[in-house]
């Protein structure tokens, strides 16, 4: 049914809410937080190198069910654990992105926040794109997935550009606090999803670590 789809599409909502929610978050720390731009450049390039090093770290973790242990397959397929823990811990990661230590303490904050958020975002991606493979076998079927999933990635994008927006305006401490209760529930809706990922039981399936974007 459309509503089954719609569910599954809802799995990209909280990452790319969360990628919008913190990818600018170097604009806030460098203009309302002061920190040095030389320092922090060298953190973003950090960021940037682990990044790619990470999709594959999580994409073996997946494949060889490392899970499976607290999560048995039997009961919650190959991704829905996944899906289940990385949306949590990207959606905790995001929250306390604009609640840094003063002092340079905010540069390691900043640096160990970032890399968690992200780990949960790629977690939750990679099981994604797993498990549209298995849940939607047929090219006719995951036509009208990917068309939700368009709106779904967008709509999460959206909801996240909002922080930024509202962050350039007023950075002041209760905004910030405030954003703790707007980031925490829509970067746990995609777990709504979870029902439908522990469908996959298969031992062998199509694995890709692809951005999303494209769907």
């Amino acid at each position: 049914s459309w509503f089954r789809k719609a569910r599954f599409a809802m799995a990209l909502f909280s990452p790319f809410f969360m990628m919008g929610a913190v990818g600018v978050a170097k604009d806030i720390y460098l203009e309302k937080f002061g920190l040095d731009a030389t320092t922090f450049s060298l953190l973003v390039t950090i960021g940037s190198f682990w990044h790619p090093f990470q999709d594959i770290i999580m994409g073996r973790l997946q494949d060889k069910e490392v899970l499976s242990r607290f999560f048995p397959v039997e009961r919650w397929g190959r991704r829905a654990p996944w899906l289940l823990t990385h949306c949590v811990i990207a959606a905790l990661g995001a929250s306390v992105m604009y609640l840094p230590p003063a002092g340079n303490g905010a540069y390691a904050w900043y640096l160990v926040v970032w890399i968690l958020t992200t780990w949960g975002v790629a977690g939750s991606l990679i099981a994604f794109e797993a498990a549209r493979q298995n849940v939607y076998p047929y090219k006719e079927e995951r036509i009208k997935v990917e068309g939700l999933c368009k709106y779904s990635c967008m709509a999460g994008g959206g909801a996240g550009g909002l922080v930024f927006i509202l962050l350039s305006k007023d950075a002041s401490l209760a905004v910030r606090l405030a954003f703790v209760l707007y980031i925490i529930p829509l970067g746990l809706t995609s777990l709504e999803a979870v029902p439908l990922f522990k469908e996959v039981h298969y031992s062998k399936e199509v694995h890709s670590a692809e951005d999303t974007s494209g769907v």
